[in-house]
């Protein structure tokens, strides 16, 4: 029968041997024979946890994070890293916002070796908008150098951030429009930003308002209070009050009437619409009513902008002042803008300014220059109310007062008449006299004609010719022979 080789003394004495072996291995090396690799000995500065200042100084006492079916191992972990356990526990810090928190070694690994640092390895692979901060805009900072963790967190456990830090480094780099922005939302960076909101070159017309016309010149925080960019509404009644005059006229979008450019003037049926260039009335004077309320749009157009009646002129007056309404109908009429304008020019009206009345002008009934109480675009040249005299026409022109005052139509001023107007007499002589046909003509010969034949001999001798003597005063311009 074979022999069972297992047991032989050989195999004994091996087995024991090598038993042997492991248990002084064992007394030697403890719990290290079975770690898969060294402990980091990589250590923050001044900072001791547990009594301990990195994992390498409890390498042979497994059992502070290793104890299996005892407790997890993130309970261990968080006797010595207490700090972060109460994080964890109040849903405060970075840690609180890791879904896996406490599966410590998905992000810290270690037996990696004495160089190895744990906490560098967690960063390295942590997604930072679990921390509500995306990175995707600060990879590098302006000097196009990679940002490192340490460039905006305090070192320490909990990695907290400096808000200063934020301000000091976006301030170098815009120090005007930093100044502004904090002064209209405050210091707290992070109660509006999540990294994501990419601001450099941000232009506001991907949003559903672009800033363009006077609303480029708007401040931020002029649309933006609180620090709210979202949900806010583009309707210009959110920022805009509706004028009172608008008032149960006109819809909400005031853009159909309105541009951002200014607000006057409006653009009515797509032209640029001025209530004074438009209608011929201006409102200067009728932005109240008489008990000092807003005068609105709809007191005139009740039913439409484009209605409009004078009854509203008249009934809006008569309530006013019944009596001078009464008096002032009966002697001008109930067409109201056919004198006013609403600037208004006939207010404390004084004619003089336009026309003055006085001679026998200052006699002269309203109606017989106003006929049917037209009163706008009366005529003030005297033919228009005046015919020409026949002997006028085509010699002396239209300006009759170069001759004429509203005294009295005669005696006219003569502007012009060299030849003495006593000729021959004692007084003046009528203008008939020596202009029979017309006042740009005259003949000598109605007093003269009885001596024309001895005239024309005297005269003949001298040299001057017939067509010549019926131009006398070229020779004798007083009016005597010796001329």
């Amino acid at each position: 029968m074979r022999k069972n080789t297992h047991f032989s003394p050989l195999s004994l004495i091996i087995s024991f041997v090598l038993l042997s072996f492991l248990g002084v291995l064992f007394m030697l090396q403890g719990n290290l024979m079975f770690a898969p690799g060294a402990v980091s000995a990589k250590a923050q500065l001044d900072v001791v946890l547990g009594g301990f200042a990195t994992h390498a100084e409890f390498e042979r006492e497994c059992q502070l994070c290793h104890m299996p079916l005892k407790t997890r191992q993130f309970e261990l972990c968080m006797e010595c890293h207490t700090t972060i356990g109460e994080q964890i526990a109040q849903a405060q810090g970075t840690h609180a916002k890791i879904d896996n928190a406490e599966d410590c070694a998905s992000c810290h690994g270690e037996h990696r070796g004495r160089e190895f640092d744990p906490t560098q390895n967690a960063l390295r692979h942590f997604d930072h908008t679990q921390a509500n901060f995306s990175l995707d805009w600060h990879q590098f900072d302006y000097d196009a150098v990679l940002l490192e963790c340490g460039a905006c967190h305090v070192t320490g456990s909990d990695f907290s951030i400096l808000q200063e830090t934020c301000l000091e480094c976006h301030t170098d780099h815009a120090p005007d429009y930093m100044r502004e922005h904090e002064t209209d939302f405050g210091p707290d960076c992070l109660a509006c930003h999540d990294g994501e909101d990419a601001m450099t070159g941000f232009n506001h017309r991907v949003t559903n308002l672009p800033l363009d016309g006077q609303h480029a010149q708007i401040r931020c925080a002029a649309c933006h209070v609180n620090g709210q960019f979202t949900d806010l509404s583009a309707e210009c009644v959110s920022c805009h009050v509706e004028p009172d005059a608008h008032s149960g006229l006109f819809d909400a979008d005031c853009s159909g009437c309105h541009t951002t450019l200014s607000w006057k003037p409006a653009i009515v049926n797509g032209a640029l619409f001025d209530h004074a260039l438009n209608t011929a009335f201006s409102l200067n004077i009728h932005g109240e009513n008489f008990d000092g309320s807003a005068m609105t749009c709809q007191g005139c157009h009740p039913q439409s902008v484009e209605e409009f009646s004078l009854d509203i002129c008249t009934q809006c007056h008569a309530g006013q002042d019944a009596v001078f309404m009464s008096e002032h109908q009966i002697l001008f009429g109930s067409a109201c803008l056919n004198c006013h304008d609403g600037v208004d020019r006939y207010s404390n009206f004084d004619h003089n300014l336009l026309f003055v009345l006085d001679g026998q002008h200052a006699n002269v009934e309203c109606q017989q220059c106003h006929a049917d109480k037209i009163f706008r675009e009366t005529p003030s040249e005297c033919n228009q109310c005046h015919a020409e005299p026949d002997i006028h026409i085509g010699w002396f022109g239209l300006q009759c007062q170069n001759c004429h005052a509203s005294t009295a139509w005669s005696p006219a001023r003569m502007t012009r008449h060299s030849f003495p107007l006593e000729h021959g007499a004692e007084q003046t002589s009528a203008c008939e006299v020596c202009h029979t046909a017309a006042y740009t003509e005259y003949t000598c010969y109605k007093c003269h004609d009885h001596q024309s034949a001895a005239i024309t001999e005297t005269h003949a001798e001298a040299g001057i010719t017939a067509p010549e003597l019926n131009v006398c005063v070229d020779c004798h311009p007083a009016g005597t022979k010796t001329d």
